[in-house]
């Protein structure tokens, strides 16, 4: 008998509603999930949706600003290079056809090496790789909606991946 490990592919939503008890505790996850092992992981959260809109997307830019890059083995490293040059740069190229096709880059974005700096892209179109398939890097891709939650909840499953989600909300119990 052999052992075997088996890779998924997965680009996890995250929506973030108005009532989020805890906004600070949100950012710290979204950022770790988000980042954690340079994001090659295949849980690793790739969209987000804010109902705190503008709040969230301040917070979490500020986040990104802070993270340090550098050797994972160090205690004060926060992300680390990715597993190859030709990797990081598949990343780059992603992410700049996102650019193009009207994605704002919000933070972060450039390779050095096998390195890419943590990122943030806004509004990427849906019809972009970067949104529909798994980017496996650091980039998190953030939207905002329009408080219909029903509705961000229909867009955050409207991938072929599906082995993670996240609502960070207050409890309600009008929501289902």
């Amino acid at each position: 008998m052999s052992k075997v490990v088996l890779e998924l592919g997965g680009n996890a939503p995250c929506i973030v509603e108005d009532l989020v008890p805890d906004l600070e505790g949100t950012i710290a996850r979204l950022v770790h999930g988000g980042f954690y092992q340079s994001s090659q992981s295949c849980i690793h959260m790739q969209h987000v949706r804010g109902g705190v809109y503008k709040e969230v997307k301040d917070t979490l830019i500020t986040a990104v600003k802070k993270l340090k890059g550098g050797d994972p083995r160090q205690d004060d490293t926060s992300i680390g290079p990715m597993i190859s040059e030709s990797s990081a740069a598949t990343v780059e190229k992603s992410v700049n056809k996102a650019v193009r096709a009207a994605a704002k880059l919000l933070v972060g974005g450039k390779q050095r090496g096998a390195f890419m700096e943590p990122m943030i892209l806004e509004d990427a179109p849906f019809d972009m790789d970067a949104r529909k398939e798994e980017i496996f890097g650091p980039v998190i891709l953030f939207y905002s909606y329009n408080g219909d939650f029903k509705e961000a909840v229909k867009e955050a499953n409207n991938t072929h991946y599906g082995l993670q989600a996240g609502v960070f909300m207050h409890t309600r119990t009008t929501q289902q």
